[in-house]
């Protein structure tokens, strides 16, 4: 079966003489080159690219292998997506997809007494890596902010990051200056 061969021309030898016995014509032949592989790199459930698509080349009958990207910097191969897939170069073209999924940071928010003591539920949320994120302070009736631990603004990252607000209690009855020193008042 010849249909992956292609016969190789060769240009030296255009007309032959034969003799009456002991003729031998040699023909030679080659793989045929095959149809290209095209390798895809999709966001997981779309058609959306993270990379370059990978074009493949050879030989028909010849094995290929086409590789996952490992470096892509905010995605990483999906779950249970295979690093590589083996095949066969054929004469229709084939492709390849490989789906990702966007690499996950986590921010967590908390507002806290100068005793670690929760002011409200801590705020935690996830969104993918190198993503900004913007945190602000807030108001509880009775308490100052006196420090933040931590980035207010910022970028998701592979490292969980936390912002903490820290706030001191303030007892209304006794006034405080400007200077922050204890006014008592004798009546």
């Amino acid at each position: 079966d010849l249909e992956n061969y292609t016969l190789v021309d060769n240009v030296y030898i255009k007309t032959i003489t034969l003799q009456r016995k002991g003729n031998v014509i040699i023909f030679y032949y080659e793989l045929k080159e095959a149809a290209n592989v095209t390798v895809h790199h999709y966001i997981k459930g779309t058609t959306t690219k993270v990379a370059e698509d990978d074009i493949l080349t050879g030989k028909v009958t010849e094995g290929f292998k086409a590789y996952a990207h490992q470096d892509l910097d905010i995605y990483k191969l999906a779950d249970g997506e295979p690093s590589f897939v083996e095949g066969t170069f054929a004469l229709e073209e084939q492709k390849v997809i490989f789906y990702y999924e966007p690499v996950m940071g986590k921010l967590t928010v908390k507002y806290v007494d100068e005793n670690g003591k929760n002011l409200t539920d801590e705020i935690v949320s996830e969104d993918q890596i190198k993503k900004a994120y913007k945190t602000s302070a807030k108001s509880f009736e009775n308490y100052e902010l006196v420090k933040v631990i931590g980035n207010e603004e910022g970028y998701y990252d592979v490292n969980d990051t936390e912002v903490v607000y820290v706030y001191r209690f303030i007892d209304k009855d006794i006034p405080v200056s400007t200077a922050n020193s204890i006014v008592i008042e004798y009546q």
